[in-house]
């Protein structure tokens, strides 16, 4: 019976050492950042909430967040500075559009999602299925093919 007991107990512990690390960099308010995180929730992955707009952003740790991912991607469409027309990101050089994001996190596109050493911008959730190892049919079943869990609903 101890014996039973300690060998679930060590399986346990090894199964929570394979798992990886998680960290999801959204806004507490959006909408589409609350279904993100409950389709993550609902496949069972274990995962660090951080406030994208409170986080201590610096150029060197935003970059690695957009590693093979075109400028025009990196930022938030319908932050207030773009929709208005007071800022043009795609003017700006990387180093000006880093900076201002640093500033005015609001202008990061959401999510932000580090997986161990790996990091990502928005919520690809096929490819982050696959990354975290979730079981096909039930990724399938949490976000359909048409289902758009990323485009801002206020736009």
């Amino acid at each position: 019976m101890l014996l039973q007991w300690i060998e679930n107990l060590l399986l346990q512990w090894i199964e929570k050492l394979s798992r990886s690390k998680v960290v999801f960099y959204g806004k507490p308010t959006c909408i589409n950042n609350r279904k993100q995180r409950k389709i993550l929730q609902e496949a069972g992955i274990e995962f660090q909430e951080e406030n994208l707009l409170t986080y201590p952003w610096r150029k060197e740790t935003l970059i690695s967040y957009f590693v093979n991912t075109p400028k025009s991607q990196w930022y938030n469409k319908t932050a207030p500075a773009i929709k208005q027309g007071n800022m043009t990101p795609d003017s700006m050089t990387e180093d000006q559009l880093l900076d201002a994001m640093c500033l005015d996190p609001v202008l990061i596109r959401r999510p932000l999602i580090s997986i161990d050493d790996y990091k990502t911008v928005g919520f690809d959730w096929p490819m982050l299925a696959d990354l975290l190892k979730v079981d096909k049919a039930l990724a399938e079943q949490l976000v359909k093919p048409n289902d758009d869990v990323e485009t801002c609903v206020k736009v």
